[in-house]
């Protein structure tokens, strides 16, 4: 729209600049009736121009401006403004139109972009109330603007806390729930819960849980804006869940949406041990030493992931950030796992996927026994020099 407007705006002042020139103002457009060839009121006249040529220039673009802004005030006067949430991020897809007005008014219908402007045009002098709708055509409010003549009036939104009724709350459907043990006591539990969001307009909504003797309920939703088209593509994501309280000797039961795991544990963290390891990257610098800054070093190291497999089903157990020094550390159930490190993008690789010399690292297997720490160290060759 703002695209067609300027265009419109170009080819009208060209057509009025070569029609000044054409005609001149023999009629100044102040007056309406003055002639240029009169003497006696306008100094301007034609034996004088000989000797104020340049005064001639000036007057032509006068005369142009003084008629070009005429014509062009009504096509610039309208309202502008920006819909926003109460954190003061913009709200997009917003219907924007005026519902009442003191004189007549365009039937426009617009929506606010990704940045959650909108704008009005071609609007008449007077008061109008500009009502704001969501996706689903509820109205968010109204508020009033006054308009004058080649003006544009700003006038913001803000949208308040949105009723539920305008989303589609829904169980996030679950694939899968890792029981990962914290190192402590009482033991300390982490679910690391594996879900599907159905499209690409689908988010995250909210976890909760609660707790019942030694049955232990998650629930965690999703939701997605009614009647907006998105694209369908599933959206696979993990999600960890640390478990209020401790979980001393006894059997339990953790329900996640519709999926029950069942495990018993026995005291002193039978069963549960330790994994710790370092990761050194570099050089950093085709010369050593490498004086980079410390958070550019820290943004190598926590731009990589350590992960951890099931050694017999090669199936990803758990992953985690390295910290700003390369470090990582995890509580696993006792047995065998294949330790990997990403690449430079957090992405993971490919277990049977041969691995290129330089920038990335060798999976390694280790086994973890209850109550001991095991440590790991990987060297990635950056290929630097």
């Amino acid at each position: 729209m703002m695209r067609k407007f300027l265009i419109q705006i170009i080819t009208i002042v060209s057509l009025l600049l070569t029609l000044g020139w054409l005609f001149g103002c023999a009629d100044d457009p102040t007056t309406g009736d003055q002639d240029i060839n009169d003497k006696t009121s306008n100094p301007y006249a034609p034996d004088l121009l000989a000797q104020k040529g340049e005064d001639q220039y000036d007057l032509t673009i006068q005369c142009i401006w003084k008629f070009t802004k005429s014509k062009l005030m009504k096509h610039i006067t309208g309202i502008e403004g920006i819909v926003s949430n109460l954190d003061n991020k913009p709200v997009a897809h917003i219907r924007v139109q005026i519902v009442e007005g003191t004189v007549s008014y365009p039937k426009i219908v617009v929506f606010t972009d990704k940045k959650g402007y909108y704008r009005l045009d071609g609007l008449s002098t007077g008061s109008f109330k500009v009502g704001f709708f969501n996706a689903g055509g509820e109205k968010l409010g109204v508020k009033d603007a006054s308009v004058k003549k080649g003006k544009i009036t700003r006038l913001d939104f803000v949208v308040s806390d949105q009723p539920n009724e305008e989303f589609i709350i829904a169980d996030m459907q679950i694939e899968d729930v890792e029981i990962q043990f914290l190192k402590s006591l009482p033991l300390q539990i982490n679910l690391a819960v594996k879900g599907i969001l159905g499209d690409g307009c689908t988010t995250l909504n909210e976890i909760t849980q609660k707790r019942d003797g030694n049955t232990v309920y998650v629930k965690i939703t999703t939701k997605r804006p009614k009647g907006v088209a998105c694209i369908e593509i599933a959206k696979f994501i993990t999600e960890n869940v640390k478990l209020d309280g401790g979980f001393p000797q006894g059997h339990y039961k953790i329900i996640v949406n519709n999926v029950v795991k069942e495990l018993d544990i026995d005291g002193g963290n039978e069963g549960v041990g330790f994994l710790k390891g370092k990761v050194t990257i570099g050089p950093l610098c085709p010369v050593e030493p490498c004086n980079l800054p410390p958070g550019q070093v820290a943004k190598i190291y926590k731009s990589r992931k350590a992960i951890v497999y099931d050694q017999g089903t090669k199936k990803k157990v758990i992953e985690a950030d390295l910290d700003e020094k390369g470090e990582f550390s995890f509580s696993l159930n006792s047995g065998n796992y294949i330790v990997d490190i990403s690449d430079a993008e957090g992405n993971p690789i490919p277990l049977d996927e041969p691995r290129i010399r330089m920038g990335n690292a060798t999976p390694k297997e280790i086994k973890i026994k209850s109550g001991q720490t095991t440590f790991i160290e990987f060297d990635i060759d950056t290929g630097i020099r």
